[in-house]
């Protein structure tokens, strides 16, 4: 089990904004426990694992993809208004 600060690892939804409470749920029913990511709507860090990620059933199904933190910042860099359109998206639709 992992939850070390230092070998936190992070992770990006890659689902629709509609699955996102499914696929967190999902996690949650197998162990994991996680928090958002202050700078993207669709970013979360590990803070418990009872197995790796890579094992879950969202990975298996594609509705999450493994993604250091640093690799998730030059999209926003480069299309930071697709971000806050989408972060309003997910209010708007909760």
């Amino acid at each position: 089990m992992t939850d070390t600060p230092s070998l936190r690892r992070s992770f990006r939804l890659v689902c629709n904004p509609g699955q996102i409470p499914s696929v967190e749920a999902l996690l949650s029913a197998q162990g994991f426990v996680f928090e958002p990511e202050p700078f993207s709507p669709l970013a979360r860090r590990l803070l418990q694992e009872p197995f790796p990620l890579g094992r879950s059933l969202a990975a298996f199904w594609g509705d999450v993809y493994i993604q250091d933190r640093s690799s998730m910042l030059p999209p926003l860099a480069l299309a930071p208004f697709f971000f806050i359109f989408f972060d309003k998206l997910l209010v708007f639709r909760q």
